[in-house]
């Protein structure tokens, strides 16, 4: 593994830098130390005064842009903790205060493995079911996840809208943190284990104790045999409480009397059980606000939100729903497909409050109606869902959304953005009216001398690009 390292106050940082990495890493993690910060390799910045912060933190956030899930790391002394900005946290993927470069290195060669051990897990096939998807917000959710359960045994909360994969994220949680054991562990074994999910919306006071608890044979009338509940299934596994949000306030102390203390008994028996598990929920509510308002037991919240995940919308992953669609699609038909433009523009320009859901059900409908062959065209999609694809201002307003969104969350400051905007329809302007510099300034409504110069640095641009 290259590694990349920056430095500007004193020479001797890169030399020394080069020989602990060296001392304090294993021989088969092959790490290469080079001088200058890589937009391909993760890399270590070293700053010892506030201007370095500074400097540094511009020139990362460049790379960040480009490749946002390559470690970078902010080395400082402890005393320039105090100059440590919001900026600087959402920058570089750790801050390490460290006063030798030693302790340093020790933490470096750490977060590397372990970066590496994420990585690894998500790239196993057999996980291919949840991790399909190129966005940034959702690779930045993945690795979260996963990172959360290879090396943590904490309770997870899922918090995200409806629709958004919040059961399949606690299979991946239980799949991953149950049958892979982190790179620390001694143990080899990959056998299953169990997910037991609890519907918490469909849970009363009546039902609570049995579904949770079990029972005894003759505990209540109906009660003909001795009944497990979900914490015996979930021993040694995994208890999933999905929609925890809805539960009511007096099952809310039942549960946190379990998660307390780890022992219950049956309903109708007098002998006391153990249960362990691993504690995963999940919610479309925001508990920490509830929990702020008295609608959610403050004291239960932080007992679910060891560690909290926020699955992002499909708003905030439109990178992924043409990857997604083709994958539903193909699922559906059991054949490779490839999607038609006009398709791919239907997909980007929808807009889906269900989510995730949404779309594979809108994929499975578009599947139904194939007929077969390699493309799936505008014919393959029910005329109920295009009905207001053809609708010039509504398809017009939602691709202009949608491409100014992705824009945005690609990195690209407002000042570019507006000059890319500036000069695209500088260029589209000229190039539908042949080239009449006095027809294109007048649609755009600015001076025929503003495309002259935007004509002469286009040509200059474009010499500069050749000789290179």
């Amino acid at each position: 593994m290259e590694f990349t390292i920056g430095c500007l106050s004193d020479p001797k940082d890169y030399a020394n830098m080069e020989t602990a990495i060296a001392n304090y890493t294993h021989a088969d993690d092959s790490f290469m130390v080079t001088k200058n910060l890589s937009c391909r390799h993760p890399g270590v910045v070293i700053a010892k005064t506030k201007d370095q912060l500074k400097y540094f933190q511009a020139e990362v956030l460049n790379l960040t842009t480009a490749t946002p899930f390559i470690p970078r790391f902010l080395a400082i002394k402890p005393e320039l903790l105090a100059s440590i900005t919001q900026e600087h946290l959402t920058t570089f993927s750790d801050i390490l205060p460290c006063d030798s470069f030693k302790e340093l290195c020790q933490k470096i060669v750490c977060r590397l493995q372990r970066t590496h051990a994420v990585k690894q897990c998500i790239n196993q096939s057999k996980y291919s079911y949840f991790v399909h998807g190129i966005s940034d917000a959702w690779q930045k959710t993945l690795f979260e996840l996963t990172e959360a359960a290879l090396f943590s045994s904490s309770p997870i909360l899922i918090t995200g809208a409806n629709g958004t994969g919040k059961e399949l994220a606690a299979q991946w949680i239980n799949d991953v943190s149950l049958q892979v054991p982190p790179p620390s562990s001694s143990s080899t074994s990959t056998s299953a284990k169990t997910l037991t999910t609890v519907d918490c919306t469909g849970l009363s006071k009546e039902l609570m104790g049995s579904e949770l608890f079990g029972h005894a044979k003759g505990a209540f009338t109906g009660a003909h045999y001795n009944r497990e509940g979900a914490l015996d299934l979930a021993n040694n596994g995994t208890l999933f409480l999905d929609e925890i949000g809805e539960m009511d306030t007096p099952l809310q102390a039942g549960l946190l009397r379990v998660l307390q203390e780890g022992t219950y008994k049956p309903v109708g028996s007098n002998t006391w059980k153990r249960s362990n598990f691993r504690l995963i929920s999940a919610t479309n509510r925001n508990l920490f606000e509830q929990q702020k308002t008295g609608q959610f037991r403050q004291d239960l919240y932080y007992r679910l939100s060891g560690w909290e995940c926020k699955l992002p919308s499909l708003q905030e992953r439109l990178a992924d729903i043409v990857p997604l669609a083709r994958l539903f699609i193909e699922n559906a038909t059991k054949k490779k497909i490839t999607l038609d433009s006009c398709v791919e523009s239907f997909l980007l320009t929808r807009e889906y409050p269900g989510n995730i859901r949404e779309l594979k059900h809108l994929c499975e409908r578009i599947a139904n109606r194939f007929v077969g062959g390699e493309r799936i065209t505008l014919a393959d999609i029910p005329c109920s869902d295009l009905k207001d694809f053809f609708n010039p201002e509504h398809n017009q307003l939602l691709q202009l959304d949608n491409l100014v969104e992705m824009a945005v969350f690609s990195g690209i400051n407002l000042k570019a953005l507006q000059q890319r905007v500036n000069d695209t329809a500088k260029a589209v302007a000229i190039k539908h009216y042949d080239g009449n510099l006095k027809a294109a300034a007048k649609i755009l409504g600015v001076h025929e001398r503003t495309l002259q110069l935007h004509k002469a640095r286009s040509k200059s641009d474009m010499a500069s690009n050749n000789a290179c």
